[in-house]
């Protein structure tokens, strides 16, 4: 089944999603969010570092410390997010896998793909984290996935 992003990635998504869209806040804690989204903060802490790495999010020290958008990014988009954690190749790559590459070896679905990946990327690039688009457009958001939301 294809995946556009690593579990890692989709739990950075959720906890952004969480912190920007639906809490509306400029800056979180790591800790206390995870918590909130029920996802692994060791784990989540290791892949909020590529975006700070990356120039995404900016990290401040202390007991009212946490993370921030940095300055001069603007809104994420879902695609930043994507590219920062998972590399910029992310689409690259055939979605059968297996060894065909490109126009030389193309694989049976090369062209629909090269046709979808172009939309998706689109579509990522223009859905910003801040935004509730993600929500409306069918890619999910968080409500069903906090400890304290009954799951349906």
């Amino acid at each position: 089944m294809f995946k556009p992003c690593s579990k890692g990635c989709q739990h950075l998504l959720r906890v952004l999603i969480f912190v920007f869209a639906e809490r509306k806040e400029a800056s979180f804690q790591a800790k206390q969010v995870c918590e909130q989204v029920d996802v692994p903060e060791y784990f989540t802490r290791k892949v909020l570092q590529s975006l700070v790495k990356n120039g995404l999010l900016e990290t401040r020290r202390g007991p009212n410390g946490g993370y921030t958008v940095a300055k001069g990014v603007g809104g994420l988009s879902v695609l930043d997010v994507i590219k920062s954690v998972d590399g910029k190749n992310t689409f690259d790559q055939c979605i059968l896998g297996g060894t065909w590459h490109g126009d030389e070896n193309p694989c049976p679905f090369h062209n629909s793909w090269v046709k979808v990946r172009l939309v998706l990327m689109e579509y990522l690039a223009k859905t910003h984290i801040g935004s509730r688009e993600h929500e409306t457009a069918g890619t999910g958001g968080t409500r069903n996935h906090r400890k304290d939301t009954p799951q349906k």
